[in-house]
């Protein structure tokens, strides 16, 4: 089962999906141009991530906001896993190669801006986060999380780390 979330949803419905929300794994896959920095982790991994989040919390919901820029990612998890998956209902990146700057200029600035904002607002509520730590949108996330979230105690899979703490920031 999956949905995409649309701007007609009532206060009702919001409150609803809210606490569905609540419970929910968020999957924040980078792909695009950020191939150029880092290998891209295979859908599979961000997918055993939430399941291993699942495993270890079990009140967690087999439910997936799914946060990407790439189709590809929402097709793999609506048609190949047995998730309930969710996801802004945005304009995607037709051509992953091209820069996210270049897609932005197309799309329009403050349009690309806000459909950014919208995944991160709804990725804030929920329970448990699979990404990688190598996009800064995810340590965006996770930041976020930690700290107006108030969240830092809750669970964050990095599915390109085998050792999270051995991970260095400064270049």
């Amino acid at each position: 089962m999956h949905s995409s979330l649309s701007k007609t949803a009532t206060p009702h419905s919001m409150l609803r999906r809210h606490e569905q929300f609540c419970l929910a794994t968020q999957v924040h896959v980078r792909r695009g141009d950020k191939e150029i920095e880092y290998p891209h982790s295979p859908d599979k991994a961000y997918e055993d991530g939430a399941a291993a989040l699942q495993a270890a919390n079990p009140g967690l919901d087999r439910h997936i906001f799914l946060s990407t820029e790439d189709e590809t990612v929402i097709r793999y998890f609506v048609d190949n896993t047995t998730w309930e998956v969710e996801y802004a209902n945005t304009a995607r990146k037709p051509d992953p190669g091209k820069s996210t700057v270049a897609y932005a200029r197309e799309l329009g600035p403050p349009t690309e801006m806000l459909q950014s904002l919208v995944n991160l607002e709804l990725a804030l509520e929920t329970s448990a986060w699979v990404g990688t730590l190598s996009s800064n949108w995810c340590r965006l996330i996770d930041e976020f999380r930690s700290t107006i979230g108030c969240r830092a105690r809750s669970p964050f899979v990095d599915v390109a780390q085998v050792n999270a703490t051995e991970l260095d920031y400064y270049f």
